[in-house]
């Protein structure tokens, strides 16, 4: 038989359904509540797939809107769970991570040093996945650098990198490096000559398109303008069928300066107004994308409030309850208090007062209940020990205490009745007849 999934489980699938039904739509706001909401019923699961599966889905969804830093905040935390359960392989996950947003941001320093970091853990465990990660995006950080003679080394001093390379067909980019490298030397005809040779060897693939950015580039500094420009236009039909505006945008600010430099005023002009349509469009976006971030923050803040009013509703309810076991303990001893005080018999005091301890002492061991899983976090050997210390005073206090009540009034019954209550009538009988 199968087993039927919980309500909980069936709800988490749902809201991530529906996270995903709202992302492709782009509604922003709705698809981040769903992944809160999942990330919600996935703690109270405690299933730590689900909540990774979660924790991804919004590092996604922030880089996306290019909220890096709290992409980022993600990342750090999901780094520190992996430290303290001693995760070395998610840890390097994690740092690269961190040196991708970097490199994204530009900032090539902190980049360097975190996949420096990232090397350092990954040599520790001899993990070659990750070590071919960390190659390949400190090749990519040098060439953006434009160190390309320190990129080229990286890549010539591991032979197994390279073989790598060339079964992930990504080893072309290491002819293209050595172009600019023969460039800079001044070796301009040697450098010409790779860039023919390598043309015919490149397929025109749409999966290589990531080959063609560096080629037009190359073509460019090669004075090599039409080529260039023939590159460039093949990389705009592409970039266009997914709305890429970043690219497009670089690419028209390419062609712009590249016509201007073939003497095309005419198309250099052109290009130039679609980089400004596509400029117009990414201060567009980014105004957009700084209302989702307002939004998702307006959206956090009635959640925390929702939260707090709900944390609230639960302190007043369990108050009132608390105050009104109270007052029924108290109740409760004010009557064995009456009981010893007429002639009741024996009997029924003793099982009132047994009864009446029962809930007070019950009831200080609820109140120690919620202050002991402060302290102890919910760790069960804490717990146990605390209820151990707790019910080995507790216990002997309770029977100590209340065979000593229970003796005294039952002992001390009809003197109680005789001495207090019997003064006090003929006392006001005195006032009435005088």
């Amino acid at each position: 038989m199968k087993e039927i999934p919980d309500s909980d489980s069936l709800s988490y699938s749902c809201a991530m359904n529906k996270f995903l039904i709202y992302e492709e739509k782009h509604h922003i706001v709705s698809a981040y509540r769903e992944l809160i909401l999942a990330g919600e019923i996935a703690d109270r699961l405690q299933n730590k797939e689900k909540q990774q599966r979660v924790e991804e889905k919004l590092k996604n969804l922030f880089l996306k809107l290019e909220q890096y830093e709290k992409a980022r905040q993600i990342i750090l935390k999901n780094h520190n769970e992996y430290k303290k359960s001693g995760n070395v392989s998610k840890q390097i996950d994690c740092i690269i991570d961190l040196a991708k947003i970097y490199l994204h941001e530009k900032n090539y320093d902190l980049a360097a040093k975190k996949l420096d970091d990232a090397k350092y853990l990954s040599d520790s465990i001899s993990q070659s996945n990750s070590q071919i990660d960390i190659k390949v995006l400190s090749v990519q950080l040098l060439y953006e650098q434009k160190k390309y003679k320190e990129a080229l080394e990286l890549f010539t001093k591991d032979s197994s990198f390279l073989t790598l390379l060339k079964l992930t067909k990504q080893d072309k980019y290491v002819d293209i490096i050595k172009i600019h490298v023969d460039f800079l030397n001044g070796e301009k005809e040697s450098a010409l000559s790779q860039y023919r040779k390598l043309i015919k060897e490149i397929p025109q693939e749409a999966n290589l398109i990531h080959y063609k950015e560096s080629l037009m580039e190359t073509a460019s500094l090669l004075g090599l303008n039409n080529e260039s420009i023939a590159i460039a236009n093949d990389l705009i039909q592409h970039y266009e069928k997914y709305n890429e505006y970043e690219k497009l945008k670089s690419l028209h600010q390419f062609l712009d300066t590249t016509y201007y430099k073939a003497n095309d005023f005419k198309n250099a002009y052109l290009a130039k107004e679609k980089y400004g349509f596509y400029d117009k469009k990414l201060k567009d976006l980014s105004k957009e994308n700084e209302l989702y971030a307002l939004e998702i923050e307006a959206a956090n803040k009635k959640m925390e409030k929702e939260k707090i009013e709900a944390a609230e509703k639960i302190i007043k309810r369990n108050n009132i309850q608390y105050t009104g076991i109270s007052l029924a303990i108290f109740t409760l001893f004010v009557i064995l208090l009456l009981f010893g005080a007429f002639k009741v018999s024996e009997t029924m005091i003793r099982t009132l007062g047994f009864f009446t301890f029962i809930f007070f002492f019950e009831f200080i061991i609820l109140i120690a209940d919620h202050w002991i899983h402060d302290i102890t976090h919910g760790e069960p050997w804490k717990i146990m020990a605390f209820k151990i210390v707790l019910i080995s005073i507790l216990m002997p206090f309770h029977h100590w205490i209340e065979h000593k009540v229970i003796s005294f009034l039952t002992s001390h019954n009809l003197i109680l009745r005789s001495d207090i209550f019997t003064k006090f009538f003929r006392k006001t009988e005195k006032l009435s007849t005088s």
